[in-house]
């Protein structure tokens, strides 16, 4: 009886359940004249612990109103939702939680790019650490129903 509780215990215990996979994030919805379609992101990135990589990401404004620099409508690229990605890029990034667009003017139909770089924090144990982010104006209002993905690999 006792072996048998015995195996009972080392094979319940032995091998973890695998983890969940992540809850997928949920859409934003756009401000009024706002839109976007983010189809050119950066693929995950590889990176060993203490080096630096850069996301890169390319949107078409599919809205009515011109996202414009230094303005109301400029886009911008932040850290959203759900909440506690397993590596949230602001704390992994370079100096900066806004990402504001490369360009001084995106108008409409055309393609506004988003970049960043990350620094793989020393001392991180291997795996595929996962962040979410968004497109917002200045008032930190949806652009895009989209929310981007950002994978890195740690060997």
């Amino acid at each position: 009886m006792f072996a048998v509780l015995a195996l009972a215990l080392l094979v319940t215990t032995a091998c973890p359940p695998p983890p969940s996979p992540p809850t997928p994030p949920p859409s934003l919805s756009p401000a009024g004249g706002f839109g976007a379609n983010c189809g050119g992101q950066s693929a995950t990135l590889t990176l060993n612990a203490g080096q630096t990589g850069s996301f890169q990401v390319m949107c078409t404004n599919t809205g009515t109103i011109a996202w414009t620099r230094g303005t109301p409508t400029e886009a911008s690229l932040v850290p959203c939702c759900p909440v506690g990605g397993s590596a949230p890029f602001p704390g992994w990034a370079s100096n900066s939680a806004r990402y504001p667009q490369s360009a001084s003017a995106v108008t409409p139909s055309s393609i506004g790019t988003f970049s960043f770089n990350i620094t793989v924090p020393s001392g991180i144990p291997s795996g595929t650490y996962t962040s979410y982010g968004a497109l917002v104006n200045a008032s930190n209002q949806p652009i895009s129903a989209q929310v981007l993905i950002f994978t890195v690999s740690v060997p």
